[in-house]
């Protein structure tokens, strides 16, 4: 691993300065960092020795899958230096973190603001580059980026982009980037937000003999050790030399949009249970993947939870388990259905509404059901919804 590391610390990544140009790249050579200079702001208040929150959000890399332990994530690795390095300078850090694994950048859209916006971060580092290969798009990104600030216009993002083995082989290897990076660079640019790439790191890694794809992504996907270890070098780097960018002149706004922009309105909404549902479903305060957002859980079949849903477009019940729920639409239509979610990929379950289907006022009746080997184990996380334009 020391090799490794050594090579890497030779290596490093450049990240030149940014521009507004939006327009899309395709390799290695095309693409230009954006640099850290969107971080100024975050840099002024670790001077200032003002407390400052890191956030990360992202998959189930982010969350340290792969990692022998927790503690050699490259996000607990680069969240230990670097608080160790505002230390070093009088100030003082924590961070905080909302990882799902087997998630997007489009769920993400939809959680940042109840998993992570709410805990005021001063820095958030985004993770999306693996999960969002399978359907590049921008609209994720960009619904988390108008989000976060909209909360905060002096927030400091990073986008880390982590690499994959098909995307290694098929893209790296060949001097080119893959079409999810290539997406979320036209965000970075267009809102200036700092940007680590990996890809050609970990290829030229393997090209070099320091170490095989199968050490560094045992799976594939997942980083071993050395992988985690990579990717908080380059991180942490980048982020210890942003602490030197000078204060922004100006007052920051956002710049237009590059795509439809519905996600930036995308909300999350944890289930609220009405007075009339049964004591048999219960909260959970802290489940595992759902970071504080209290859910509402019953392992006792045929009693009902009562809730009612937000205002808004798209909407879906995210939840597991085997349920029935019982509703009236806002057409007067009686309806019912039994629904299944199981643990796996993708990560939680959703069941949507169409137009036709979104419950009026009395909001839904919802049961938990025996599923796998007749245990009754609902869950109920809350909705995702795109709230109405110009309601905040």
């Amino acid at each position: 691993m020391n090799k490794a590391l050594l090579f890497l610390t030779l290596l490093g990544l450049a990240l030149p300065a940014w521009s507004t140009d939006a327009l899309p790249v395709a390799t290695v050579q095309e693409f230009q960092a954006v640099d850290a200079r969107g971080l100024g702001a975050f840099a002024e208040r670790v001077r200032q020795h003002e407390p400052v929150i890191i956030g990360f959000l992202g998959g189930s890399i982010t969350l340290g899958s792969g990692a022998s332990v927790s503690g050699k994530c490259y996000r607990e690795l680069t969240g230990k230096a670097l608080i160790q390095e505002i230390q070093s300078r009088g100030g003082r850090a924590k961070t905080v973190h909302a990882a799902i694994g087997g998630t997007t950048s489009t769920f993400g859209a939809y959680r940042v603001e109840a998993q992570l916006l709410v805990k005021k971060p001063d820095l958030l580092v985004v993770e999306f580059a693996v999960n969002d290969q399978a359907a590049p798009t921008l609209e994720g990104m960009e619904g988390i980026v108008r989000q976060a600030l909209a909360q905060n216009p002096k927030m400091g993002i990073v986008f880390l982009y982590t690499a994959n083995a098909q995307g290694v082989k098929d893209a790296y290897d060949q001097g080119r980037i893959t079409d999810a990076v290539a997406a979320h660079h036209r965000v970075a640019r267009h809102y200036g937000i700092m940007e680590v790439l990996a890809g050609p790191v970990v290829s030229a890694g393997v090209k070099a003999g320091t170490y095989t794809l199968a050490e560094f992504l045992p799976d594939g996907t997942h980083p071993s050790d050395l992988g985690h270890a990579c990717y908080a070098q380059l991180l942490t780097k980048a982020l210890v030399a942003a602490l030197d960018q000078p204060v922004p002149g100006g007052s920051p706004t956002l710049p237009p949009l590059l795509g439809n922009g519905r996600l930036a309105r995308a909300r999350l909404t944890p289930p609220v249970a009405e007075s009339d549902s049964d004591a048999a479903w219960t909260v959970k305060p802290d489940q595992w993947n759902w970071y504080g957002v209290p859910i509402l859980v019953s392992s006792q079949a045929g009693k009902t939870l009562h809730i009612r849903p937000p205002e808004g477009e798209d909407l879906a019940l995210i939840f597991l388990g085997t349920l029935r729920l019982q509703w009236r639409t806002k057409t007067g239509v009686d309806m019912e259905r039994t629904i299944t979610g199981k643990f796996g990929l993708p990560f939680p379950a959703t069941q949507s509404f169409n137009a036709g289907d979104i419950p009026d006022a009395t909001g839904l009746r919802i049961e938990a059901l025996p599923g796998d080997k007749s245990v009754v184990n609902g869950q109920v996380w809350g909705f995702r919804s795109v709230q109405p334009l110009g309601r905040d």
